[in-house]
Formats: structure tokens, C-alpha cells, sequence
């Protein structure tokens, strides 16, 4: 793995950071022997089967199949990169990272940080200008305290277009960063601010950094809302607005309330429901919809009450499902969105709608497109065709055989017509390719000794002593073996977290997590690492012996006494040597 940050910075980095703690705070572990266990964040399962090894620093899903230690745990969580990765860690542990010399991380980090100053220059403007101070009244006419103001870093773009351009070049920021990040655009041969009179909403990854905006407008101004552009760091299909502020409540509650836009989630999280998010105006996504299930097993769609928040809602199911939510609906009055229905009827009446959602099947069947029943149902299995599990799958069957009085043998046998038949969309192939692939078998002797170099790391000398990592005929086992020999002969760490971070070769990296995560080594050491030795060279003995044989075949076919005598003389002395080992 070729580094951007200093081998040595890494490997202190790693060093100080402990997988439990970081783990811990995403997911909730519970002892289980030394090890511990929760439930996969990287796929749908009922019984936990993701485990976290404290002593040897890793971490391993037999349902998956993901693995790897403190770093990559935070690049799968978090959808980061490796260099920050470090740096996210070397932060919290106070361990300062140099700068990169890889252009794409420095133009990345330039980027974030671009966003992070354009944040808080609204958010200062929010409180510093004349027209800021008129939007915070706003604010509180919405229930939307200056706590909650902070919580979010809300902020205004004045009117005049101008005040972010000012503030870049204040900064020493070239203003045509602003315009490549969706920030300003090009008037009149000169970059303007692209927000203009709008409430600022700064949309953050679920680490925190900040991707793009959101901006309301405040006058009769069109459009209403307005998101930033697409550009390397936001993907409005793949981003949840406030999952950074609520997943903590996602884990605890194990559900999310989804809404439309940011400004139903920011009121939601103001009268106490701290578990909201949003797909920021978009459908709802398969990607977003796994996003959230790392986090929790269950979504309540809380779209608005209108006929456009129905339909929204049917197609939010499909994707729920499909990533393997349980998926709930809540029914607001006509006219009505969460954030008004909340201010009209309080906490109270909002949380009794939550806690009464309609199971989606319930809800699909009474919202479907059509009048007509038979097509009804066959719209509502459309939808379960998409769930994963079969308990599941026969728990909404019998809902929906309820619910139509359709018989559940009629509904399972139209089911499987559909399921024949549906095709398989691009996020389900990809999740298919996503699966763990069983894995190929590995000589156990092999596996054996690249466990005691690793357990046993006093007796790595002994071992390449007598063995080269070139005798190791899987090639997974051989590439992690010359990884040990490399870091042993740098005065490096060669622990299994240690080689995680080095070693890119995917099968090499599945087969080293599966090598370790239920390995302890124990016993005699010098009778283990001597028969082990003994072992490999028995087994590299006998293949010679199996080519010898071949070789003496051809020489007694083609009757050439001399090399026959020649290949004879060396079987004895192999099977000798073979003898001798055997004692």
C-alpha cells in the first residue's frame, strides 16, 4: 500500500488508537469470550456475527465477510479514504500528521476545507448582518432556537452576492475554488455568490466534513430551496442530511424517522426528535437507505401528508426494504408536513403518529396506484419481492394475505412468478458482488506457520531460517509471509492489525482476518515452530520425490540407463532426508 503519510505516523497512529473504542462509539458491543460482538453495520442480519478482537486489534464479520483493523473499519464506516483515515485518528489521539504530497488528498482536503470556512462565514452572517439578524427571527417563529442553530452551524447568504467571493479572498482562498465546489458561478467575467438572501444549511458527512449546502430562500424567490451542485465531494443520491447530529439516537433508538428536506429535520431535532434525517428533497435511495442501515434496523417515513409525499413515500419503501429496513409509514393530515403538524399539535400528538405508523405493507396496499385489488396486491409483492430475508418475507405475506383476504399459498406462488421474472436492478447486483465469496481452501501447514509468525514474532528468525517465504505455494500465504519477512528485517510491527495496513491484496487481506481472528497459539514453542519446520520441508521433499518419479518413468520408457541410475540415486537420497525428518 503506497503511503501519503509517513510509514512510521502510521504505524504510531495505530498504536494509539484502540478498536474497541472506535468501533464502540458506531455500534453497540457486548462481550463474548475475549472477543466482542454486535451486529453488522455492512449488511442486513438478525444474529450478530461481527465480531471485534481487542488483543489482536482487528475486526471480522463471518456474515460478510468485512474485515481489517482501527483504520479500515473507519474507511468502511465512515466512506473514507486511508490517508483520512490516519489523519481522523492522529487527530483524536493528538498525533500530528504532516501534510500529504498526493495531489488528490491535498485538493480533497483543500475542498473540505473551503466548505468548512464557507460554513461558518454564513453561520457569522447569520448574527452579523441586518439581514441575518431578520432570518433568525424567522428561525424562532419556527421553533428553532439558537442552540439548535449551533448544533446545525446554520447560516445566511446575504443578498448581495458578494459576501462569500469577499470572504475567500480575505482568506487567501482563489475564488474559483468557489465556483469548482458549486459555491459561487461566473457573472459577467467574475465568480458571484451562487446563495443569495437564503437560510444556509451546511450538509455534512456522517464523519462530519462538510460536502455541500442547502439554502431556503426567504422572499417570493425561486426555487424555494436550493441545493449546492454535484461535484466530487457531494452526491445528493448517496448523502443523508443530518446523520453526523443523529446517529448516536439512531443506535440507541435502533430507528430513524426519515422526512423530505432539511428544514423538517432541523424543528424535528428542536422538539426533542433527535433521530431525524432526510434525503434531502430527493427520492429516497437504496444508497442512503443502507447508509442508515449501519446504524439501525428500522426507518418510519414521515413524508408530507399531500398526494407528492404518498407517492414519495411508496417508492422510499421499495428502497428501505430492499437494503433490509424494516420500513414503517406515518400518515400526516392533508397539507400537513412534520415540521407544521408538530407546531400545530405538539410532541406529544407527533410522537403518537410515529409510534402508530403503518407497517409499509399496510400502507402500500391502501395507497397503491390502482383501485383495482388484484393489481393492488401485485403492487404490494412487487415491493416484498425486494426483501432479503425469508422470515421476513413470510411475516409481510401473511400481513398482506390479512390485509386483501387473498389466501398466502395464492400470494407466495405469485411471489415466485415475480421474483422469476422482475429483473435485477444495478444496486442489487452490486450488493450481490458486494457478498462474501467462500473463500479458497489453504494448506493448513501453511496456515499454521504464518499464525506463529505472527503469534510467536521471537521465533520469526528461526523459521526463515529454514524457510523461504517462496516455498509457500498459496499465493495469499506466500504474499503475506515476504510482508513479515520485509517489516522483521525494517525493525517494523508484523502483527496482524500491522500487516492490515500494508498488505492491498484483497484475498491476502480475507484469508490473513481469517488466519487470526480465531487463532491463539499454544504450547510448547519450540516443539510447535520445530514440527512446523519439519512440516514444510516434508512437504517440499515430497513434491520432489512426485517429480523424480515422473523423470524416472520417461528415463525407463526411453531406456537411458545412465540418467535412470542418476534419478534413482537422488529419490534415495530424498527419501532419506524424508526418513530423517519423520524421526
Amino acid at each position: 500500500m503506497a503511503y501519503s503519510i509517513p510509514e512510521e505516523i502510521v504505524e504510531k497512529v495505530r498504536d494509539s488508537a484502540d478498536i474497541v473504542e472506535i468501533v464502540g462509539e458506531h455500534l453497540p458491543l457486548k462481550q463474548s469470550g475475549r472477543n466482542l460482538k454486535a451486529l453488522c453495520p455492512f449488511h442486513p442480519e438478525k444474529t450478530a456475527s461481527f465480531m471485534v478482537s481487542p488483543e489482536k486489534q482487528i475486526y471480522h464479520c463471518f456474515g460478510c465477510g468485512a474485515g481489517g483493523n482501527v483504520f479500515n473499519f473507519l474507511m468502511q464506516i465512515e466512506n473514507i479514504t486511508f490517508p483520512e483515515a490516519v489523519r481522523t485518528l492522529g487527530k483524536r489521539y493528538g498525533i500530528k500528521i504532516p501534510q500529504t504530497t498526493s495531489k488528490v488528498s491535498s485538493e480533497a482536503s483543500l475542498a473540505y476545507k473551503i466548505n468548512a470556512m464557507a460554513a461558518k462565514a454564513y453561520h457569522a452572517a447569520l448574527s452579523g448582518t441586518k439581514e441575518g439578524t431578520a432570518a433568525r427571527k424567522y428561525l424562532r417563529s419556527r421553533g428553532i432556537t439558537e442552540e439548535i442553530e449551533e448544533k446545525f452551524l446554520i447560516g445566511f447568504a446575504p443578498s448581495d452576492g458578494g459576501y462569500l467571493v469577499l470572504e475567500a479572498k480575505r482568506r487567501k482562498v482563489d475564488p474559483q475554488k468557489l465556483v469548482a465546489l458549486g459555491l459561487a458561478i461566473e457573472r459577467e467575467g467574475r465568480p458571484r455568490d451562487l446563495f443569495r438572501n437564503r437560510l444556509m444549511f451546511p450538509i455534512a458527512s456522517a464523519g462530519g466534513r462538510i460536502l455541500g449546502f442547502g439554502g431556503r430562500v426567504l422572499d417570493d424567490g425561486q426555487p424555494k430551496y436550493l441545493n449546492s451542485p454535484e461535484t466530487r465531494l457531494f452526491r445528493k443520491s448517496e448523502t443523508i442530511f443530518g446523520l453526523y447530529k443523529a446517529k448516536g439516537e439512531l443506535r440507541g433508538q435502533g430507528r430513524a424517522i426519515v422526512v423530505e428536506g432539511y428544514m423538517d429535520v432541523i424543528p424535528l431535532h428542536a422538539g426533542g426528535f433527535t433521530n431525524t434525517v432526510a434525503s434531502l428533497g430527493t427520492a429516497f435511495t437504496f444508497e442512503q437507505a443502507r447508509k442508515i442501515k449501519r446504524y439501525c434496523g428500522e426507518i418510519v417515513l414521515a413524508y408530507d401528508g399531500d398526494q407528492a409525499g404518498r407517492l414519495a413515500a411508496l417508492r422510499a419503501c421499495d428502497a428501505g426494504v430492499q437494503a433490509g429496513l424494516k420500513v414503517r409509514v406515518v400518515s400526516l393530515p392533508d397539507g400537513k408536513d412534520p415540521d407544521s403538524y408538530l407546531r400545530a399539535e405538539g410532541k406529544e400528538a407527533l410522537a403518537g403518529l410515529i409510534k402508530n405508523a403503518s407497517h409499509y405493507v399496510d400502507f402500500a396496499l391502501a395507497q397503491s396506484p390502482t383501485d383495482d385489488l388484484e393489481d393492488a396486491v401485485k403492487f404490494v409483492l412487487t415491493i416484498i419481492s425486494r426483501v432479503g430475508d425469508p422470515v421476513r418475507v413470510s411475516l409481510d405475506l401473511k400481513r398482506l394475505a390479512a390485509a386483501s383476504g387473498v389466501s398466502e399459498v395464492a400470494l407466495q406462488r405469485s411471489l415466485e412468478g415475480i421474483s422469476r421474472k422482475k429483473p435485477v436492478t444495478p444496486q442489487e447486483r452490486k450488493h450481490k458482488n458486494e457478498r462474501k465469496q467462500e473463500p479458497t481452501a489453504c494448506d493448513t501447514v501453511e496456515k499454521s506457520i504464518v499464525s506463529i509468525l505472527i503469534g510467536l514474532p521471537e521465533c520469526v528468525d528461526r523459521i526463515f531460517d529454514a524457510i523461504s517465504p517462496s516455498e509457500f505455494t498459496d499465493r495469499r500465504m506466500r504474499k503475506i509471509a515476504e510482508t513479515i519477512l520485509d517489516r522483521k528485517s525494517r525493525g517494523l510491527a508484523f502483527d496482524t492489525s500491522a500487516l492490515l495496513s500494508v498488505i492491498d491484496d484483497e484475498p491476502a487481506r480475507t484469508l490473513l482476518i481469517d488466519t487470526s481472528i480465531d487463532t491463539d497459539i499454544t504450547g510448547d514453542a519450540d516443539k510447535l515452530v520445530a514440527d512446523h519446520i519439519a512440516g514444510m520441508k516434508r512437504r517440499v521433499i515430497e513434491k520432489q520425490i512426485a517429480v523424480l518419479r515422473k523423470q524416472i518413468e520417461i528415463a525407463e520408457k526411453e531406456g537411458d540407463a545412465d540418467l535412470l541410475q542418476s534419478l534413482l540415486t537422488k529419490r534415495q537420497g530424498l527419501a532419506q532426508d524424508l526418513r530423517l525428518l519423520s524421526t
